[in-house]
């Protein structure tokens, strides 16, 4: 399975923190390519070039950071539906905990995100190292779990993915119709079938820990700390 990293190029943080991901899934027997990502300063280049529009958000709600990661995402959909195989997608700071299993394409329909916790909450570092032993089982629904917007039921983040030729399909034809948002928003239920795995097999990079979280759909230009 192809596996991207979507990393800033010439920003001296994103580079670095995507080449301690990189080594990070060495370990585990995961080789990944850089995609470089879009800059959001350049999203009106890339609104026009595509002919999406801002769906039912309001403007002010959207940073640059937030532009620059869904066009990095949307463009690696296309490139999913276009090789017709499933792809490993990560954020910069995406950074694996353990293996995959060998059978993990075979345990949902679209889109399997790979952490299951709340980066957010203060807990996130202790129950990750308390999963880390535990056998890998997989959350057919996320209904519930934490917000529902128009796209439906969606969790925190988007960086850490699998999709497949089928979720991506889905996603770009309702983006097509309906317009974009932040990313981890896109990611809704009422868009594709989204399962979960349990324990975490990726997490948030542990250099925001107490830093405040800072990834690609929390920055004012991909990059830059903007805590939210």
């Amino acid at each position: 399975m192809k596996s991207y990293i979507i990393t800033l190029k010439g920003h001296e943080l994103s580079e670095r923190v995507s080449n301690e991901c990189i080594t990070q899934a060495a370990k585990f027997d995961i080789d990944v390519t850089v995609f470089d990502a879009v800059w959001g300063k350049d999203y009106l280049e890339h609104i026009a070039s595509t002919g999406l529009k801002l769906g039912r958000v309001k403007k002010n709600k959207m940073t640059l950071g937030h532009y620059g990661n869904f066009f990095s995402h949307y463009y690696l959909w296309q490139k999913c539906l276009k090789l017709n195989e499933p792809l490993l997608i990560l954020e910069h700071d995406g950074f694996f905990i353990r293996e995959l299993p060998d059978d993990i394409l075979d345990n949902f329909t679209d889109l399997l995100k790979l952490d299951c916790e709340n980066p957010f909450l203060s807990s996130y570092p202790e129950t990750l190292r308390n999963g880390i032993g535990s056998q890998i089982g997989y959350k057919h629904s996320i209904e519930g779990i934490h917000k529902k917007k128009k796209s439906g039921w969606y969790t925190w983040g988007a960086y850490g993915y699998i999709i497949k030729p089928t979720g991506a399909k889905k996603l770009i034809a309702w983006v097509k119709e309906h317009g974009f948002t932040a990313t981890d928003n896109q990611l809704g239920d009422d868009v594709l079938d989204i399962s979960m795995c349990s324990p975490s097999i990726v997490r948030l990079h542990p250099l925001y820990e107490g830093k405040g979280i800072m990834n690609f759909s929390t920055t004012s230009e991909m990059g830059m700390p903007n805590n939210e």
